[in-house]
């Protein structure tokens, strides 16, 4: 992709296979171990709608106390080509920074005070998730989302309400339905290298037409070690609860990047 920063004062755009508004946001400000599981809105586990990544254009503004993206994207994200070329997705993120901005230091060396409201109207979305070929609907969701941090702690929460417009009322739909993730993280040590982290989603999904539901669970507990400036250790647990898929599973792993 191509960025150009700058066109106008704390303004900048990216071209090509971009940044999606939120993903990229949450990653850095608020989960910070996609290492070991990606953020609540792209966990297959979780709320599962979209992924990080799509062919499109996104526009950024950058202030003290105010941050936005705004991109209108192919909708299939970086998996998938295009199917049909009359759906496309308007996507955006804006974020008040309460406390202000204070520079591109790590988490444990600033404090900061997040809400942003972040969302995806996509038209003719391909949902491949829920395992009808050819199967298109619009897919439109919105959430709200906060996080509080300083050096020694890092707490966040947030809201997803997700609706499709899929004429089949036959199935569960794998994007219809709402949920929230908790995640936070307790740093010490003299340079706060060792953190104690910890995140909960809960997603519903909601059958068309009906009052069936399925529930997603997803715990994740770990321990986290940042040895050096170019080394970071990770030891967790990821246990999953499917109500009735009866899927459940708990993964554990040791993780270095």
């Amino acid at each position: 992709y191509l960025y150009l920063n700058a066109i106008l004062p704390s303004t900048g755009v990216e071209l090509g296979l971009v940044h999606r508004p939120w993903y990229d946001y949450e990653g850095h400000n608020a989960w910070c171990y996609r290492n070991i599981q990606k953020v609540f809105t792209e966990n297959g586990n979780s709320a599962h709608l979209s992924n990080s990544a799509d062919l499109g254009v996104n526009f950024k503004t950058k202030t003290k106390y105010f941050d936005s993206e705004v991109g209108v994207f192919n909708g299939e994200g970086y998996h998938e080509t295009q199917k049909d070329s009359n759906g496309m997705s308007l996507e955006w993120r804006a974020t008040a920074h309460i406390l202000g901005v204070n520079g591109k230091d790590k988490q444990t060396k600033k404090t900061y005070a997040d809400i942003s409201f972040f969302g995806q109207l996509n038209q003719n979305h391909k949902d491949s998730a829920d395992g009808i070929a050819n199967h298109y609907d619009d897919l439109y969701f919105y959430g709200l989302h906060t996080v509080y941090n300083q050096p020694s702690f890092l707490l966040s929460a947030q809201y997803i309400l997700s609706a499709d417009t899929a004429s089949n009322s036959s199935y569960v739909s794998a994007q219809a339905g709402s949920g929230y993730s908790f995640n936070g993280e307790f740093r010490f040590g003299s340079k706060k290298e060792f953190r104690v982290l910890g995140r909960y989603d809960s997603w519903t999904q909601k059958k068309k037409n009906s009052s069936d539901e399925r529930e997603r669970l997803t715990y994740i507990g770990g321990f986290a070690w940042e040895q050096s400036k170019n080394i970071q250790w990770v030891g967790s647990v990821i246990a999953t609860n499917n109500e009735k898929d009866k899927q459940d599973t708990t993964d554990y792993m040791v993780t270095a990047e």
